[in-house]
């Protein structure tokens, strides 16, 4: 088992990196560079990730697949498929974000997120994204995915019922 976080600070170099992931006793992290770091870049954070034994957990997209405006869904597509490609390329574990909303605020809850409609959106935005990164790493260790979870609104907020569809699990109903 690894113990990891988020990392205080802007460490500017490789080895900043790994003193400031050892500083917190960690030997897992967030990845170190952004979606648009170089190939260069990217080699040189995974160097010194395997000489250290440090895991790149994951890189992350946060956006919003699902909103209604298309220029900030567009965009926000193409943030997940940047994000899935920096984790395919620098070995993280996964890239992360959630479903998004189709409400006013990106992270919060909508009656509208839960209809069967927007469960298909979610499908097809993942969908998406996938066929286009064509990633191959989640072949060979399919612990590594993008990974798409709850809202917390969702979790804590009222609960809306989908037609033929188990309100807690969202499984259907007998």
């Amino acid at each position: 088992m690894r113990l990891g976080g988020p990392l205080l600070g802007k460490p500017e170099t490789p080895d900043q990196w790994v003193e400031a992931v050892r500083s917190h006793g960690y030997r897992a992290t967030f990845s170190p560079v952004g979606r648009d770091a170089t190939a260069d870049l990217i080699e040189a954070y995974m160097a010194v990730a395997r000489e250290n034994d440090i895991l790149i957990a994951e890189t992350g997209a946060w956006s919003n697949p699902l909103s209604s405006d298309s220029t900030e869904r567009s965009a926000a597509l193409e943030t997940c498929k940047k994000g899935l490609a920096l984790a395919e390329a620098i070995d993280a574990g996964c890239c992360v974000n959630i479903s998004g909303s189709r409400g006013e605020k990106w992270d919060g809850p909508c009656a509208e997120d839960l209809t069967e409609e927007t469960f298909d959106m979610i499908v097809e935005s993942v969908r998406e994204i996938i066929d286009d990164v064509r990633p191959t790493q989640c072949l060979a260790n399919p612990i590594k995915v993008f990974k798409v979870g709850l809202q917390p609104g969702l979790i804590r907020g009222p609960t809306f019922r989908i037609p033929g569809k188990n309100s807690t699990t969202g499984s259907p109903t007998a």
